[in-house]
């Protein structure tokens, strides 16, 4: 995992946030889930979980206003930081319709888990 280091002098960077980010949740799958207990208390930082709120709202109710940016971008979440969400969320969104529409299968938990580690080890390329 990244070190809490770097996080406390700013030397980390957005990689190894994304990094940090993907962890967690590899880590905790469950954490964001609407119906798991407790998953305010995940231990993520203010502006990911910010983040994947709007994120959550734009899925489910395919809008969000001014307002919520506004309180997005009020726990220090850049303008580059949600656009990046944003399109990360978009191809989600996409690649989650085909694939229901296509009847693919899910991949059972070993396979999520050796993927995530190959993400992990080689990144996002």
């Amino acid at each position: 995992m990244v070190t809490c280091a770097k996080e406390a002098d700013g030397a980390m960077s957005d990689e190894d946030k994304k990094r940090a980010a993907h962890q967690v949740l590899v880590a905790h799958p469950d954490a964001l889930r609407p119906s798991t207990p407790g998953r305010r208390e995940a231990p993520i930082e203010d502006g990911l979980r910010a983040t994947l709120r709007m994120l959550g709202k734009l899925t489910r109710e395919r809008t969000v206003d001014a307002e919520d940016m506004r309180e997005l971008l009020s726990t220090g979440v850049s303008h580059q930081q949600v656009e990046d969400a944003l399109a990360v969320c978009a191809a989600f969104n996409t690649t989650d319709r085909l694939a229901d529409a296509f009847g693919f299968e899910l991949l059972s938990p070993a396979a999520c888990d050796a993927g995530a580690k190959y993400l992990l080890r080689r990144g996002y390329r």
